[in-house]
């Protein structure tokens, strides 16, 4: 990212919580502005604490619904790489996302959702790299030049 002009400003740690969640997105949305990027990693797999993208969506007051392409995606890769392990609510979680989200794509199922200026990613760091590098052309900053 920062050889994309992205010069990273903050790491925040919070906990699965949706108070924390909802008002840290708020407060560095803002801070970047909406030429900015917040990037969320975590928070968006099957289990009960897994509350990002819900959180994500109640902080620019917006409801979530099951995204039925991401789910068609994590139905096939499901079958493909655990075919013993049956569908369930929780992993259709998964599929659960802000409405009116746009979306970018790496070369797994899970898609970047993005709401405002904040792109919510997977925790897994392998997925993050992924993710970030099939689509860097998306992400755009001032050109950083160092003469050493």
């Amino acid at each position: 990212m920062f050889r994309r002009g992205i010069d990273l400003q903050r790491v925040v740690v919070i906990p699965d919580e949706e108070d924390a969640i909802v008002s840290t997105v708020k407060e560095l949305s803002e801070m970047v502005g909406p030429s900015g990027y917040v990037f969320t990693t975590g928070g968006i797999g099957p289990t009960h604490d897994d509350i990002t993208y819900e959180s994500v969506a109640k902080a620019f007051g917006r409801g979530v619904e099951l995204h039925e392409p991401t789910l068609a995606a994590l139905k096939k890769f499901g079958e493909e790489k655990y075919p013993d392990i049956k569908m369930n609510d929780g992993v259709k979680r998964m599929a659960i996302l802000p409405v009116g989200c746009k979306l970018l794509h790496g070369s797994g199922w899970t898609p970047i959702a993005i709401v405002e200026n904040v792109y919510i990613l997977p925790g897994i760091p392998s997925m993050v790299t992924d993710m970030l590098t099939c689509n860097e052309e998306h992400f755009v900053g001032v050109p950083i030049h160092r003469v050493i």
